[in-house]
């Protein structure tokens, strides 16, 4: 890990059948090299800080279902490897009775699964602007992994991105076969920190050299920009049936739509009124099919 990096931590637990006990301490401790925890597993660790540990009060008592134990903290750099267990001392441990058939043994076992340890400025990453061919499928995002899945959800443009809007899947990539060109988004959450990133398949139906053309031939600066974005084409007898753009936010929400027209080679576009951002500008044509490129506005 590295110094001064904030991580966000998922530990999934579930408690055992056998177990007579359970008790509002499950924690996590991450350490270096010095711990022997071969020797001191079965005796108080009470000196260690846990970095991750359930709320007070929250006991481990549920046989049935698997809970989520998560939290974030700062790296030191030193960190090797992480503990997981009851870090407090026996007179300091609250319990309550999860199995009474068992007793009179007094115990608890816990199930550890899906362990994940993800740096909380993670950006979100759907991948590069890709061309198919109607039919094909092709994969966009990062590679799939455990620890970000379950934190990423994909939707198609347009949609108004609300807590309750269904995803189209959950996981950090996915397979699509779009028969139209498609702009897909990702929302990534990782222990509340939400971030987006969108790609665009294009569809390769209105002759993928024109297309090709038509998006190389486009330039849009400045970005970063501010105040005002230029869009300017080489060849403006290309862009003729192009009448029309709509602006996207990172949500996906349309929010401009305008008549455009490239006199001089060139438009102008202003965007004094947009906040910080990422925002997706959408060309549209019958004839020529769809362009997208996203725009950085800073300030």
């Amino acid at each position: 890990m590295q110094n001064g990096i904030i991580y966000c931590v998922k530990i999934y637990y579930n408690v055992r059948d056998i177990s007579t006990m359970g008790v509002d301490a499950l924690a996590a401790s991450f350490v270096n090299d010095n711990i022997d925890t071969i020797k001191k597993s079965a005796i108080p660790l009470t000196y260690l800080n846990t970095q991750i540990k359930l709320p007070n009060g929250v006991f481990t008592n549920d046989t049935m279902n698997w809970h989520l134990m998560t939290g974030t903290f700062v790296a030191t750099g030193i960190e090797k490897h992480l503990i997981i267990g009851n870090f407090k001392s026996d007179s300091n441990t609250n319990t309550v009775v999860v199995n009474a058939a068992n007793l009179p043994n007094i115990a608890e076992d816990i199930y550890i699964d899906h362990v994940s340890c993800i740096p909380l400025d993670l950006p979100a990453f759907a991948g590069e602007d890709k061309h198919i061919i109607p039919g094909e499928t092709l994969y966009i995002g990062r590679q799939r992994d455990l620890g970000i899945d379950e934190d990423c959800m994909w939707y198609k443009l347009p949609v108004t991105i609300t807590p309750t809007t269904p995803a189209i899947d959950t996981a950090a990539g996915i397979f699509v076969n779009p028969v139209v060109t498609t702009t897909y988004v990702v929302k990534q959450d990782i222990c509340g920190v939400i971030k987006y990133d969108t790609v665009v398949v294009f569809k390769d139906g209105v002759g993928f050299e024109k297309l090709e053309m038509l998006n190389e031939g486009l330039r849009i600066y400045p970005q970063p920009a501010s105040e005002q974005i230029t869009l300017s084409v080489e060849n403006d007898k290309l862009y003729e049936g192009i009448k029309h753009l709509e602006l996207y936010n990172n949500l996906g929400q349309l929010i401009r739509e305008e008549e455009i027209s490239f006199k001089d080679k060139k438009f102008n576009l202003s965007v004094s009124e947009l906040t910080v951002g990422v925002y997706t500008i959408k060309l549209q044509s019958g004839s020529t099919g769809v362009i997208c490129r996203r725009i950085v506005i800073r300030r």
